[in-house]
């Protein structure tokens, strides 16, 4: 479960103060799904980064399956990453000396899953 309460997320550029996001709420439970729609510039990338636990909000509070993540360290929130949060850029962001199947299959290859079940699991999902 993702539950964001308050957040509020406010850069500085060259002295003034430029808010992304300001006290958004939200909760989304464990298979839900959803779509952040919205013009440029209105906040979407600065909220999936920080769901992504890629970045932290100026305010307010994230529990990612009741654990607090403003209190984790960068190797905790790498584990998070890896563990509990997929991501799907619409890049793609593939590595181009890889195939497919050791793309799809790299988040299980740094879990140190063994190459049987890392292969069967990313088989399963192409």
């Amino acid at each position: 479960m993702i539950e964001l309460i308050g957040i509020s997320k406010r850069y500085m550029l060259g002295g003034v103060e430029y808010p992304a996001l300001s006290d958004v709420s939200l909760s989304i439970k464990r298979n839900d799904f959803l779509a952040l729609t919205g013009a440029s510039g209105s906040g979407k990338s600065t909220m999936m980064n920080i769901i992504g636990c890629l970045d932290s909000p100026t305010e307010g509070r994230y529990t990612l399956d009741g654990e607090e993540v403003a209190g984790l360290d960068e190797d905790q929130l790498a584990s998070v990453r890896n563990r509990k949060i997929g991501f799907v850029f619409q890049n793609f962001y593939l590595m181009p000396r890889m195939t497919a199947l050791d793309n799809v299959a790299q988040p299980l290859i740094y879990r140190g899953i063994g190459f049987a079940k890392w292969c069967a699991h990313a088989e399963v999902a192409l």
